[in-house]
């Protein structure tokens, strides 16, 4: 049994089949929680369970209780991660020793996931056992109302103690989820962590998290199907697991494909149906969702080495002067404090994208750029391309559409992201666009990974560099190709007006003035 808890506290596996209704493990699962989460010993299981536990937890006979602390599930798709993570944190609101809280302090259990929806697919796990549970349902303190998406649960426990449990969207973490009294952390899907602007804050997450852990009972449960090679999950599993070579010291780390953890006929149909598709397309889908094999760092990249290489611009090749006839498109990213400012142009040379340009200014030594200085760069680059428009994202575009547009320059939405990085990776596939030939930017391009979203579909993830660049130069550039592509216009002079504003605001009040009719 886990220490720190309430006296006569029962087991979980005990927990789990007392409830009403009871929740049902199978082997797998029964073996990972003993382990897990009531301490047993491997050295102590049955001999059929004790081959569970060597392939997936290694061959250990003896675990460190202090690894418990940080429970680390790489478990194939539909393996019951999710239900387990849930019920494990019910468990502790229930039973953790709370006495050392102040009155009327709360403990916390937070269940964490990419996304609100998959956070509260966890919640509506606690809530049902609780609601369909006789015993457990006066807890609930102001239950939710059915239908109703479930954020946020409160329990008083019979000793008058309040556990909050709370859902939280992994893209909208940060500094201010500190500071709490945290007895259960589900990081759920923890591979697939990313904040609003596609960094990955696996790592962030779990440092904010982990000190505020009310130990010894408290978990952090690190859950999730793998991805590539690099990120919290597989450094965890990489550092502890003895079948790679870990020697557990950090974490307790266990993997376990999904026919390791359920039988159930209609799931491993699925395992199988999903083989034959990846048998069929030569791809390795199956491999990761359900047996639990990470992609090699270069099977996640966006852009290919070889077609970075390939864009690169020959000595002489690229334009010192907007060519007639080509069509201009601009892409900034900016950032005062911790990011660079960074403005590309790219010319559509009717078939072919070329980038002439990229420039980037950085705050150097935590001095915050001047926005003047940053607006002054892009609106000379601008006026020397003979662009009219720039493309920026909302961040920064209502600031530089005031000032740029005193220099008779238009700031316009730029697309997605993702549809950036598309068109740029298109052109580049077809041999049609060229490249400065710029280490740093090269270098980014490369840091960009795909990786599939844990409900569907795809997401970016653009990396920051210990020096606060997020990709800058990538994504400017990418903007900039798609703008030329899809939106760009003529190359045309620009013409600034650098008069003073008061003098041109004079001038244009007596030019309305004169518009006006005599009655």
């Amino acid at each position: 049994m886990r220490p720190g808890l309430l006296p006569g506290a029962p087991s979980f596996l005990d927990f789990c089949a007392t409830l009403s209704p009871p929740l049902t493990l199978e082997r797998g699962q029964v073996v990972a929680c003993k382990v897990a989460f009531d301490g047993v010993q491997p050295r102590d299981l049955t001999e059929s369970e004790r081959e569970v536990a060597r392939e997936m937890f290694g061959d250990l006979d003896v675990i460190e209780p202090s690894l418990l602390d940080v429970p680390v599930f790489v478990f194939g798709a539909r393996g019951g991660k999710t239900r387990l993570g849930a019920a494990r944190l019910l468990y502790l609101a229930l039973f953790a020793d709370l006495s050392s809280l102040a009155p009327g302090q709360e403990a916390k259990c937070w269940v964490i996931a990419p996304e609100l929806d998959l956070a509260s697919e966890a919640m509506n796990y606690i809530k049902g056992a609780l609601e369909a549970d006789a015993a457990l349902r006066p807890l609930l303190v102001n239950a939710p109302r059915p239908g109703v998406k479930t954020e946020r649960l409160t329990i008083r426990r019979p000793d008058g103690r309040i556990v909050a449990f709370e859902a939280k969207a992994a893209k909208r973490m940060g500094v201010t989820e500190r500071g709490r009294t945290l007895i259960g952390v589900l990081l759920d899907e923890a591979a697939f962590f990313l904040d609003e602007s596609y960094k990955v804050n696996d790592v962030e997450i779990f440092n904010a998290v982990q000190p505020r852990m009310m130990l010894p009972v408290g978990q952090l449960l690190v859950f999730s199907t793998p991805w590539a090679e690099s990120g919290l999950l597989y450094d965890l599993y990489k550092a502890n697991h003895p079948s790679v070579g870990g020697r557990p010291s950090s974490a307790l780390a266990a993997l376990a494909s999904t026919s390791a953890m359920r039988s159930e006929p209609g799931i491993l149909s699925q395992v199988a149906k999903a083989q034959e598709i990846d048998r069929q397309r030569g791809t390795s889908n199956a491999q990761r969702e359900f047996f639990c094999k990470f992609l090699s760092v270069s099977a996640a990249q966006f852009f290919a080495s070889e077609d970075l290489l390939a864009a690169i611009a020959q000595p002489g090749e690229l334009p010192t002067t907007p060519p007639a006839g080509a069509r201009v498109g601009a892409g900034g990213d900016v950032g005062l404090v911790k990011n660079s400012s960074t403005i590309a142009v790219a010319l559509r040379v009717e078939n072919r994208l070329v980038v002439p340009v990229v420039h980037e200014l950085h705050p150097d030594q935590g001095q915050a750029l001047r926005p003047s200085e940053v607006w002054a760069l892009f609106s000379t680059t601008l006026r020397t391309w003979g662009a009219l428009t720039l493309a920026l994202d909302q961040a920064e575009r209502e600031s530089a559409r005031e000032d740029l547009g005193k220099a008779g320059l238009v700031v316009v939405a730029a697309h997605s992201v993702m549809d950036c990085m598309t068109e740029l990776r298109t052109a580049l596939r077809e041999r049609r666009a060229t490249l400065p030939d710029d280490p740093l930017l090269r270098e980014q391009l490369r840091s960009i990974r795909i990786r599939p979203r844990p409900g569907g579909g795809e997401s970016l993830v653009v990396p920051t560099t210990p020096d606060g660049r997020h990709c800058d130069r990538a994504v400017a550039v990418a903007t900039a190709v798609f703008e030329a592509w899809h939106r760009g216009a003529e190359v045309r002079p620009v013409v600034i007006d650098e008069r003073d504003p008061l003098e041109r605001d004079h001038e244009a009040r007596l030019k309305r003035a004169e518009r006006q009719t005599w009655w």
